[in-house]
């Protein structure tokens, strides 16, 4: 359950738990972009702002989300006006952090014991999440114009496709192109800083780590788009991400920089990268392996259209991906025979 609490000052709070996020904030533009982005289960605001936003919030016909109300007054007239407005709950200003804490408890109490830890509520950093949690793609460049966001785009639609799970698609490059692939393919662009493309999300470069963190629990996959690595601002999401796919060349003469680039970083563990060639040569691809001696290296074949389907790519990422992958039940010895 995730839960937004605008212009209002949580003191203290009594059960803390896991499946509960709280997130504040205190002015209307880091609102919107959190309504948006997130997609809390409920807002809890004060009633200085609330008829605004009530009414703002009606035209948007994707939010699904129960709105609570503290007012000065809750007696039944003043609920029934709030209500009447969009409000599912009016909460008395002197007492609605002991309401939160009761309605925190009533929705726990609905869920099965297994999901329930003794932990305390907490933000984490994109380092901090299990196998349990998100797991978190970073797709980046040896250099600019190598090929991450095609390669991006690819893994996200592999991803939907292979694992049937929600997946995102985060733009955190110097050079967006999110805006247009929104165009190309829906004809129009708007002021909402996601989309979606079949069962994808797309968030688009506006929004930022902080945003993404908030948003990442509704999706099992997070892949980044990080762009050139080096121009890259939040270039540690690569060293600190479940998977590291770093895309560089087999030309013979920028396949140094691949060697230059891991040995920059040779500080950092990089027991987690896969190195991506795309039309690279089995000659070349076998030749770049030998160079980067312990890590991974796949060639990926020519792939035009990022949204199509192509079993020669599929097979690639597959084996680029098979760390983060589920794993495919083995049939049973009857259904090798019944089930053709």
């Amino acid at each position: 359950m995730n839960i937004l609490i605008y212009d209002l000052e949580l003191k203290q709070i009594a059960l803390l738990n896991p499946g509960v996020q709280l997130l504040t904030c205190q002015d209307r533009e880091s609102l919107e972009k959190r309504l948006l982005v997130t997609q809390p289960d409920y807002l809890i605001l004060s009633e200085a702002e609330a008829e605004e936003i009530l009414k703002w919030n009606n035209t948007l016909s994707e939010d699904d989300m129960s709105v609570i109300v503290v007012a000065s007054g809750n007696n039944p007239q003043e609920v029934r006006e709030w209500t009447k407005i969009g409000a599912h709950y009016v909460w008395a200003r002197e007492e609605w952090e002991k309401q939160l804490d009761e309605f925190i408890s009533a929705h726990l109490l609905q869920h099965t014991p297994s999901r329930l830890h003794d932990d305390a509520i907490a933000v984490r950093s994109l380092d901090d999440w299990s196998d349990d949690d998100t797991l978190v793609i970073a797709v980046g460049g040896v250099y600019s114009g190598v090929g991450s966001t095609h390669t991006a785009l690819l893994i996200a639609n592999f991803l939907s496709r292979y694992t049937k799970q929600p997946v995102a698609l985060w733009e955190s490059t110097q050079r967006p192109t999110f805006e247009f692939l929104q165009y190309i393919k829906h004809g129009k662009n708007n002021d909402s800083p996601k989309f979606k493309i079949g069962s994808v999300t797309y968030f688009k470069s506006e929004v930022d780590a902080t945003l993404i963190e908030d948003a990442a629990d509704q999706f099992r996959y997070l892949v980044i788009d990080m762009g050139c690595i080096q121009e890259c601002t939040q270039k540690e999401l690569f060293f600190k991400s479940r998977l590291s796919v770093l895309v560089g060349s087999a030309s013979e003469w920028r396949v140094q920089e691949n060697i230059r680039f891991c040995g920059s970083y040779s500080q950092s563990k990089q027991n987690r990268w896969r190195i991506v060639l795309p039309l690279a040569s089995p000659e070349a691809q076998e030749e770049t392996a030998q160079m980067l001696s312990g890590r991974p290296v796949f060639s990926l074949p020519g792939h035009f259209n990022v949204f199509d389907q192509q079993d020669d790519t599929d097979q690639v990422l597959e084996g680029v991906l098979s760390p983060i992958l589920p794993k495919k039940a083995k049939r049973k010895f009857s259904q090798l025979f019944f089930n053709q």
